[in-house]
């Protein structure tokens, strides 16, 4: 759980932006976080994360790319795994709120690894989840938290 305040660069400026997360769960060693954007920066999600040494899975651009590797061997995942499962935005003066359910393939993914939906379903609180076993190629000892999944609310 925190806060990431890191200007991002965009059309040659630095700009605020800064995101709020919070894991979720653990999922075969990565973490399963819910991130809240507060400024819609390009990318912001996916640069502040990997800026503080966790990129998301599959991220091309700003990812690890053993960890993209073998989840495009192990899960046949083709994509950034961010997924936003509800936004609110402002239209003519009022909220209107969206929300999305979790890709199959990408529920199948997690559900492959032990994970629950608990977490995935806006509004509801997810229940304790153990520490699961590193993906091969992690180093014994170390624990890095490459997320999985977004919910992102702002």
């Amino acid at each position: 759980k925190g806060t990431i305040r890191r200007a991002l660069r965009e059309q040659g400026r630095d700009r605020e932006a800064s995101t709020r997360y919070r894991r979720r769960a653990v999922v075969s060693g990565h973490g399963l976080l819910e991130a809240r954007p507060n400024e819609g920066r390009t990318h912001q999600i996916r640069r502040h994360l990997a800026s503080i040494g966790h990129p998301v899975v599959g991220d091309a651009r700003y990812g690890h790319a053993p960890t993209n590797r073998h989840f495009e061997e192990t899960a046949c995942l083709d994509r950034t795994f961010l997924h936003c499962a509800r936004i609110v935005l402002s239209l003519e003066g009022r909220a209107l709120t969206l929300e999305s359910p979790l890709a199959p393939e990408r529920a199948l993914t997690l559900e492959r690894r032990g994970a629950s939906f608990a977490p995935l379903r806006p509004g509801v609180r997810p229940p304790p989840f153990p520490a699961l076993a590193h993906h091969p190629g992690e180093r014994e000892g170390r624990s890095p938290i490459h997320p999985l999944l977004f919910q992102s609310v702002p």
